[in-house]
């Protein structure tokens, strides 16, 4: 079922879903999904894990969140059909080896 059809998505489907992508990801590394009819949101066990997970779903787009406490990089993108969100840790924050070019 594809996400973002919110005529013929369930949350039945968004379930289904989120079970296939605790499949592939691992359920260990995984803290919590959130489904929802036209997404899933994933947050990672260890919020530095969260890149590596993007990575393994395939999500090419990233957003850097400095300006929360703690800040945060959220990836996004299509994984089997369905919108998918992971959260991380902060790209760039100190100790991660990225240049950040916001002021702190």
């Amino acid at each position: 079922m594809a996400g973002g059809d919110a005529v013929t998505s369930t949350l039945a489907d968004s379930a289904g879903a989120a079970s296939a992508l605790l499949e592939e990801l691992g359920d260990e590394r995984v803290k919590c999904v959130e489904v929802y009819r036209d997404r899933l949101l994933v947050h990672p066990l260890r919020l530095p894990d969260g890149a590596a997970l993007a990575e393994s779903l395939g999500l090419p787009h990233y957003l850097d969140v400095p300006g929360t406490t703690p800040g945060y990089s959220m990836w996004r993108g299509v994984w089997n059909g369905w919108d998918v969100h992971v959260f991380g840790a902060l790209r760039g924050a100190p100790g991660a080896g990225v240049v950040r070019l916001w002021p702190v």
